[in-house]
């Protein structure tokens, strides 16, 4: 069956047909994996790179930062980020058909966050009959996840249940020093989908809810004596989205969506001296939409799609100014293909955002699929995308004694420093007030050109160039210096970068049984504002206690990029034994960690992460009609970098089983 997609363009199309690029990882390439967490399967595909972020692992897309890729579950949006990143980790893979997964800014039928792209995990549908799964895995570390669902299909009602129990000990690097590396966890999930399909009215309703509690213990010296703190942190997220899509006679559909989900923190840090409570923090934010979408087939040539909708969110947290706040979003999105022949199809879509802090914002796009030959195809697609601040970059009001700094969002800058001021807490300003506060969406516009082509019956090359200019991105700026000597930061609109580069991957039948798949990127990220400053002459770093002006050759690029990364997949199948055997290798060429001398740019050798490569290797038997088992390693050759990758805890070997019902067989 050919494989079909429905993120691209926000209707069911054949992969090979969608105009714009489009990668998908099915539920059978996962399951040979043997990776429970969606963090782990994307860390195998060519062009993304897992980055940790704040404790969360957050995904890399052509270069841009977690914040900027729009990560969803069945088409509705993953809220709750630390640090800007999705925490990949969260979701499992074990009830996942297919992740979809669309390179370049998407804000044309997403709005914000889809800057980068967007992972859209698609959830499976319930089964015909009755059926069940039961899935255990352990690994190193103490790593356990159990998974257990139920299927059942009857007439025109359907519906699925997962349940899921992932916990960990957790991993230490550092002996010498207290507490954890990445402390232990324990993670329930459940997962329900129910569908009920009339004669022209479809119903579906997705539900999910989550918890996870972690538990470590940490020191640190005060006045040479060890102070040990006990630390507790839960999470909660749930959602749930019902979903109608009514069939009319002419062809159209009519599609109704509400969503609605929560996600909240709570950490308490205590001093297990006395048990005194040191400190709280609390997190908690709401996510309401509700979306209506109209598709209508104008001719056989023309396709046409229009929505709009509704968002509304709310956070609570002790580091906002006010403890709470909210905004809104009206959006409205128009889509329009256009087949003009057999070898060439036209995609327009553009969306219109109107936000209570940021006013308008439109997004156009244009994406081309032209097919020179049968086994040839060309993709275009020229389009901008925007991300909205967040929360904390609007409200922020976070005061870090120890750190001696103060953080203000930018809607309240102004209000603050005159609060400030009138208190006499205000020494000297770093910024004109009237030249600060309100920060805009940061935007990008986007070129992207790919061909994939079938040079023989079982080689198929994937090739994509790449460009995004990013403008207004926003940084922090110190605004005062207080009485006290700490200083106000705020944030602003700054920056402009540009990410450029390619991507491509082969994949080759070597023989009916034997599979090699090699993949390559490379990236080009850089700061236009370090360019011009080095061209003025205005950029210096310190050689051999002399200071050298930098040049072009000197800069690095922006932190956290590899220029060059790859991986390297073998995978083997005996049908008549019922063995599959994969061995995997990802590359991470060197990128910026730090910077250490002090001019805030990436030019020195000692600021980058030297390049590594992980090898994982998976053999899954299968023992009977409804049982299989796996044995597998991951980072099989023991790399590690406590320093500057404690994301790396070493060699982990792991053996699962699975056993699944099904009458039919």
């Amino acid at each position: 069956m050919p494989a079909v997609v429905i993120t691209a363009t926000r209707s069911i199309r054949e992969l090979r047909d969608v105009p714009i690029l489009t990668d998908v990882v099915t539920s059978e390439s996962m399951r040979l994996l043997g990776a429970p967490r969606l963090s782990e399967v994307l860390a195998e595909q060519t062009g993304l790179a897992i980055v940790p972020e704040f404790g969360a692992a957050g995904v890399q897309l052509q270069g841009m930062d977690a914040a900027y890729t729009l990560v969803l579950i069945d088409g509705e949006p993953v809220i709750g980020r630390s640090g800007g990143a999705v925490d990949l980790e969260r979701i499992g893979v074990a009830g996942v058909e297919r992740v979809e997964i669309v390179r370049g800014p998407l804000s044309s039928l997403y709005g914000s966050e889809a800057l980068a792209g967007v992972i859209n995990v698609i959830t499976r549908t319930p089964q015909e009959g009755v059926q069940g799964s039961a899935r255990a895995s352990f690994e190193t570390h103490d790593t356990m996840d159990l998974t257990v669902a139920s299927d059942l299909q009857f007439g025109r009602f359907g519906s699925r249940i997962e349940l899921n129990r992932f916990s960990s000990s957790g991993y230490d690097l550092f002996p010498e020093i207290l507490g954890l590396t990445v402390p232990g966890f324990t993670d329930y999930a459940a997962n329900a989908r129910l569908r009920f399909d009339g004669d022209h009215t479809e119903w579906r309703l997705n539900g999910r809810f989550a918890t996870q509690e972690q538990q470590s213990s940490s020191g640190l010296f005060l006045n040479g004596i060890q102070v040990e703190f006990d630390e507790r942190a839960e999470r909660t997220d749930w959602s749930l989205a019902p979903h109608v899509t009514h069939r009319l006679r002419s062809g159209d559909r009519l599609t109704g969506r509400l969503y609605a989900a929560s996600y909240g923190t709570f950490l308490s840090v205590r001093d297990l001296a006395d048990t005194a409570l040191a400190t709280t923090t609390l997190f908690d934010q709401a996510y309401y939409k509700a979306e209506a979408q109209w598709d209508a087939v104008l001719s056989r040539n023309h396709f046409f799609s229009a929505g709009a909708g509704y968002i509304g969110e709310t956070v609570q947290t002790d580091r906002v100014r006010g403890g709470k706040r909210s905004n809104e979003n009206l959006y409205g999105f128009l889509q329009h293909e256009w087949m003009p022949g057999d070898k060439v199809d036209v995609v327009l879509s553009t969306r219109l955002d109107r936000h209570s802090d940021y006013g308008l914002h439109l997004s156009p796009r244009l994406a081309l699929l032209v097919t020179p030959r049968e086994a040839v195809r060309v993709r275009m697609s020229v389009g901008s995308g925007f991300k909205a601040p967040t929360f904390q970059q609007l409200y922020m009001d976070f005061t870090n004694p120890a750190g001696g700094y103060t953080v203000f969002g930018s809607v309240d800058i102004r209000q603050a420093l005159d609060e400030q001021a009138a208190l006499g807490l205000i020494d000297y300003l770093l910024a004109d007030p009237s030249e600060i506060g309100g920060v805009r969406p940061e935007t990008a516009l986007a070129y992207t050109l790919g061909v994939d082509a079938e040079l023989g019956p079982r080689t198929y090359l994937q090739t994509h160039l790449f460009r995004s200019d990013v403008r207004d991105q926003i940084e922090t700026l110190p605004a005062a210096v207080r009485t006290n000597g700490q200083t106000i930061f705020t944030y602003v609109n700054l920056n402009e970068v540009f990410v450029q580069g390619f991507h491509a991957e082969l994949r080759h039948g070597i023989t009916p049984a034997l599979e090699a798949t090699l993949g390559y990127q490379f990236l080009d990220a850089r700061d236009r504002d370090v360019l011009d400053q080095i061209d003025a002459g205005e950029l210096f770093t310190r050689v051999d206690g002399r200071d050298r002006r930098l040049t072009r050759s000197d800069y690095g690029g922006l932190f956290s990029r590899s220029r060059h990364s790859g991986n390297l997949r073998v995978l083997y199948r005996w049908p008549e034994a019922g063995l599959t055997a994969s061995v995997r290798g990802i590359l991470r060429g060197r990128y910026g960690y730090a910077d250490l001398n002090g001019n805030l740019v990436l030019d020195d050798d000692r600021e980058y992460v030297e390049a590594y490569t992980l090898w994982n290797a998976t053999l899954t038997k299968r023992l009977g009609p409804s049982v299989e088992a796996q044995l597998g390693a991951k980072n099989l050759f023991d790399v590690t970098d406590r320093e500057y990758v404690p994301s790396l805890s070493g060699r982990r070997w792991f053996v699962s089983l699975q056993y699944t019902f099904d009458p039919k067989r």
